[in-house]
């Protein structure tokens, strides 16, 4: 049986390599390989490196040295690259630490499983959104892939099997919505006042639910038999509310200032 070699030869042209600039750049497949990347256990300082020669579709064939760049194989060609190629490289992936734009992400998502709700959260309940923000919180504090897991779920809700780069792919999506949110409703998700009652007083899950109670409160006017309907009521309509009582309690404030 005869092998065939491929013989890899230095290139005299430069390289030349395009890699998304953007989130909404990204294909579901590069999407599933930065969700992935951030799942692994991988140094921070080699992270964006790592990301960038995964995206340009290069394979590290020698670290810089003295004499001359890295060197890279792209195809059948090997190229010597400058000794600041890192940092380019670097520079040019730094858009993935950056909360996505919600308006980047339905290809993305709807990619991950079919069954993914409403890119926006209108699909779920102001309850469901409460119980995923207090998964995120606890998640990102510390780290627990079960309530990650929980929030999966709430985003894909038939999904069976979580894998690990699902995690990281909820995170993505549930922060751009959490971004996207304060926008639309300013009042409500403004900058922390401690006067405000409203106002979350950090966001640790302890905080999370101290200013989930006082949103509950704020829905329910302290009738407590009407607290299950508030939780199973459209998201966007309990915040829409909400948002309005914050607007109108810092109205009064003011009033009561001047």
């Amino acid at each position: 049986m005869r092998i065939k070699k491929i013989l890899a030869v230095f290139s005299s042209e430069p390289l030349r390599v395009n890699v998304p600039s953007k989130w909404a750049d990204l294909s579901p497949r590069q999407f599933r390989l930065v969700c992935s990347l951030f799942a692994a256990d991988i140094p921070a300082d080699s992270f964006d490196s790592i990301l960038f020669l995964r995206l340009a579709r290069l394979r590290a064939i020698a670290a810089a040295s003295g004499e001359g760049g890295p060197v890279v194989q792209s195809g059948r060609r090997i190229f010597m690259l400058r000794n600041d190629a890192g940092g380019l490289a670097c520079d040019s992936v730094a858009w993935v630490h950056e909360v996505a734009p919600v308006d980047a992400l339905p290809h993305l998502v709807g990619a991950v499983h079919k069954s993914a709700v409403d890119v926006r959260l209108k699909d779920l309940s102001f309850g469901a959104f409460v119980a995923a923000d207090s998964s995120y919180a606890g998640y990102v504090s510390t780290g627990n892939p079960e309530l990650a897991d929980r929030i999966v779920r709430t985003l894909w809700p038939r999904i069976r099997k979580i894998r690990n780069w699902h995690r990281p792919a909820a995170v993505i999506w549930f922060s751009a919505v959490k971004s996207w949110l304060a926008g639309m409703y300013p009042d409500l998700f403004a900058e922390p006042d401690r006067d405000d009652m409203f106002a979350s007083k950090g966001s640790s899950p302890a905080a999370v639910r101290e200013s989930v109670n006082v949103q509950i409160r704020a829905l329910t006017k302290g009738d407590i038999t009407a607290e299950e309907r508030v939780l199973a009521a459209p998201l966007h309509r309990a915040l829409t509310e909400l948002n309005a009582l914050a607007r109108e309690y810092k109205e009064f404030k003011n009033s009561c200032r001047s």
